[in-house]
């Protein structure tokens, strides 16, 4: 099948081939850059390609839109069909564009691809879906679509069916020079935090679909980013919040502090490293604590809980929780505990506990 838009350019959007009593599905994918899709090995019956709806207008009971409905004496015509999209679609335009600067524009059936045509600082997206879109680097349009839910808050233009849409390049597309930052954390846990660049706006909320890229940070906490990357609105510090020996194929990750870019940032996290003495090897260890809000500025929660299991014949290490007094439900068993342990910043608090006697103490 050769697919082509309304323009007779090539469509390179998701399309969908089955037989006409719906009871096969062909082929399900994207054309390529000539608009081909297929081959397919054609039973004889009639054919009927679709697409899903991109508006509520377009809707329909089924759920998809027809674009072509074809019988077995137009397929037996030629090896190659031609099919017209009947849907005027869109340009989108972006100007100044510095030379070497790699954009790419996200559409609202998921389709991500390079601009048509790159000449004297402008770059220009053709076929283009009616509706929002979102435009820039690949890690800029990546990371917000994977805030998907809240998408709409950030796209970059809306396409109106056949007209173009001109943007101007953001500034924020790319950093003109390397940025250098630092962030304090107590020892040990470098290793067990994610820095992760919010791109867009940081008053969009932050759930990530997927494992956002983190920065790297050296053994003292500094970071860098480099010459080309988008620049940030502002990094996430997220830590594992499911923890212990016993715990195992899990990634539940929470936002603990929001800090600035670049300069030196100290969210006052400090690390806990917790002995239990007296108690049998099944101890439960559950840790819930709220974050003050203001570290949070577009979180929905301001509470962050905490689970951990493991043997009690070795410590629980929790490398990064806030500073401050933290309460902490222990269970062994039938048997439930309640302890509280004072965290200090940039430090790893060490403390014991006897199961026997209820009492807590630090270790020295």
């Amino acid at each position: 099948f050769r697919i082509q838009g309304a323009d007779g350019r090539p469509h390179r959007h998701e399309v969908h081939v089955q037989s006409g009593d719906g009871r096969m599905r062909y082929l399900s994918g994207m054309p390529d850059e000539d608009g081909l899709f297929g081959p397919l090995t054609w039973t004889g019956d009639p054919l009927v390609v679709w697409r899903f709806p991109w508006s509520s207008e377009e809707s329909t009971e089924e759920g998809r839109v027809a674009i072509a409905r074809l019988d077995p004496a137009a397929l037996e015509a030629s090896e190659v069909i031609d099919v017209r999209v009947r849907l005027e679609q869109g340009t989108v335009r972006v100007t100044d564009v510095p030379l070497g600067q790699d954009l790419w524009i996200l559409e609202r059936d998921g389709g991500l691809r390079r601009p048509a045509e790159v000449s004297g600082g402008t770059c220009v997206f053709r076929g283009v879906l009616p509706g929002a879109v979102l435009v820039g680097p690949y890690a800029w349009v990546q990371q917000i679509d994977s805030r998907r839910f809240y998408r709409a808050e950030l796209e970059t233009a809306v396409v109106a069916p056949g007209e173009t849409v001109t943007l101007a390049y953001d500034e924020r597309w790319a950093l003109e020079e390397a940025l250098e930052g630092f962030v304090a954390l107590p020892p040990g846990a470098r290793s067990a935090i994610d820095l992760v660049p919010v791109y867009g706006s940081v008053r969009a909320p932050l759930p990530f679909y997927g494992t956002p890229p983190s920065l790297a940070l050296d053994s003292a906490g500094g970071y860098v980013l480099p010459a080309g990357l988008p620049r940030p609105e502002a990094l996430v510090l997220r830590v594992q919040t499911r923890l212990g020996d016993l715990v195992s194929g899990t990634d539940d990750r929470a936002t603990l502090a929001v800090l600035g870019v670049g300069g030196a940032h100290d969210p006052r996290l400090g690390g806990l490293e917790l002995h239990v003495e007296g108690a049998p090897a099944d101890v439960r260890l559950q840790a819930n604590w709220s974050v003050e809000a203001e570290r949070l500025p577009a979180a929905k929660r301001a509470r962050v809980d905490f689970t951990a299991t493991w043997h009690a014949v070795r410590p629980l290490r929790v490398p990064c929780i806030p500073e401050g007094l933290h309460r902490l439900t222990l269970q062994a068993g039938d048997e439930v505990r309640t302890v509280e342990v004072r965290v200090r910043a940039r430090a790893v608090s060490r403390l014991r506990y006897s199961w026997s006697t209820d009492s807590l103490e630090v270790v020295r």
